[in-house]
Parts: structure tokens; C-alpha cells; sequence
């Protein structure tokens, strides 16, 4: 029997406020006052994402975000930094790990996820393919990443090039020297590989059917409930906080 899954645009949104979304659903979920969840967001302003216990001195140019206005977050979730801005599709599965179509093993739970991406990609006429243990591929370059928070619940959340600004992301990042060809080297986009301009919209809704048809599901769109409302506020003062973003607080 197909399973009715809650879907949410967030559109554009910065990014402190992306994570307090995704942190909500997630306790939500454990607290089973809402279904499993896909939820979609662009964020605006450009924002550097780093992961739950990287050392921030150590992976951002904090003067080049000041100057330019570039949020810089800490997620729930481990994995690495990345840069991304409101050419790049973001994305949130949260589920029971008990899910029937989701393997409990790190990187069996990836490889599902992951090959929703391969599959809306693929819709789009881009030969992309899952790599172990978190990335998506086309031609060699990383199109897509992605990192988990685990609990009873599963957050998965991750990145779609649809485009990018290589020189803002070479600078926001300490990549090294000619880091923006280097970037430009590892990493591609759907712009890119199709060689045509797409509209959010027609990679939205290649994403929404890969993940349907991979999580064997049917999304319906949704909203968030009031008490996630509220819980987004109180979340957001957090991901805005020094102690947060800056320190090892967050590592108790």
C-alpha cells in the first residue's frame, strides 16, 4: 500500500532558519505528531554550511562571509562544509528508520536516498549515478551531497547543483590556491551537464518523482503544524548564535 508522505516548499529562506525547519520536523517525527517529510528549501542569502563538529577556523574565510553578507551555519548533521545560495535545490527526508523501503545501515539508507536523486536526474537527460557513501555523480563531479542526523528518526538532507558561483564559493571556503578551478574540477552542475537553463520548478518536481518512486510513496503538500511553527523560532535563535556557530558548545 503506497504511504502519504507531508511535502513542504520553503522556497527561499535563510539559512538559520533552513536547519530550525529541518530540526523541528525531525522532533516532531519522534514525537509521531506528524508523517515522514520531504522538504524543500533555497537559501537566500549564500550561506556556508558546515558540519556538526568541523572547526570552523579551519574550513571558512570568515572575513570574506562578513564582507559579503554570507550566512555561515552549523548543521544538526555530520559531514562537510559546503557553500550554497538560491541556485542550489536543498532537500530533507525525514522518516522512521523503521521505514520498510530505508535499510538501517549507514550507507544502505544513503544509496536508497541518494538514488531518488540519481532517478530525477536521470529524468532531466543527465547520467548521474550513486558514489558510496553520500555523493551523487555525473562524469566524475559531485552534482549532489548529502549528510544524516540519526535517532528513532532518519534526517537525511543534502544539495542539488542546479547552478553555482564558483568564484563566491572558492572565496566563502579555504580550498587553497586556485581553489575556484579546483572547485570547478570536482564539483558540476545541472546547468552545466544539460547545457540549458532550468527552472527550480522542473527540478523540483523531477525530485518530488524520484523520491516517489524510490520510497515506493506519494507526497501531498503540506504545511507546517503550529507547535513546529514555534519550535522554529526557538530553534532559530540557536543556528543564529555564536555559541553555536563559532564554539564547541554544540559538541556536548
Amino acid at each position: 500500500m503506497e504511504q502519504i508522505w507531508r511535502f513542504i516548499d520553503s522556497h527561499l529562506v535563510d539559512g538559520p532558519t533552513s536547519q530550525a525547519i529541518d530540526e523541528a520536523i525531525f522532533e516532531a517525527r519522534l514525537r509521531e505528531e506528524v508523517s515522514n517529510t520531504l522538504h524543500l528549501y533555497r537559501r537566500k542569502p549564500a550561506a556556508v554550511s558546515i558540519g556538526r563538529y568541523q572547526r570552523i577556523e579551519n574550513v571558512v574565510n570568515l572575513e570574506y562571509c562578513k564582507e559579503r553578507g554570507i550566512d555561515i551555519i552549523r548543521r544538526m548533521s555530520g559531514g562537510g562544509t559546503i557553500f550554497t545560495d538560491s541556485n542550489c535545490l536543498e532537500y530533507s527526508i525525514i522518516v522512521d528508520q523503521g521505514h520498510p523501503k530505508i535499510p538501517r545501515d549507514l550507507e544502505g539508507s544513503f544509496n536508497v536516498i541518494c538514488t531518488g536523486i540519481v532517478i530525477s536526474l536521470n529524468s532531466l537527460n543527465i547520467d548521474a549515478s550513486y558514489k558510496p557513501i553520500n555523493d551523487v555523480l555525473v562524469k566524475g563531479r559531485k552534482i549532489s551531497g548529502s549528510a544524516q542526523r540519526r535517532r528513532r528518526v532518519l534526517l537525511q538532507h543534502g544539495t542539488i547543483l542546479v547552478d553555482a558561483d564558483f568564484e563566491s564559493m572558492s572565496k566563502a571556503l579555504r580550498v587553497g590556491e586556485d581553489g575556484e578551478l579546483k572547485l570547478m574540477g570536482k564539483l558540476t552542475t545541472i546547468k552545466r551537464e544539460a547545457n540549458r537553463i532550468f527552472e527550480i520548478e522542473e527540478v523540483t518536481n523531477a525530485l518530488k518523482m524520484g523520491f516517489e518512486k524510490t520510497l515506493s510513496m506519494k507526497l501531498m503538500k503540506g504545511s507546517l503544524t503550529l507547535l513546529e511553527k514555534r519550535r522554529v523560532k526557538e530553534l532559530t535563535s540557536k543556528y543564529r548564535s555564536k555559541c553555536w556557530v563559532l564554539s564547541a558548545c554544540q559538541l556536548k
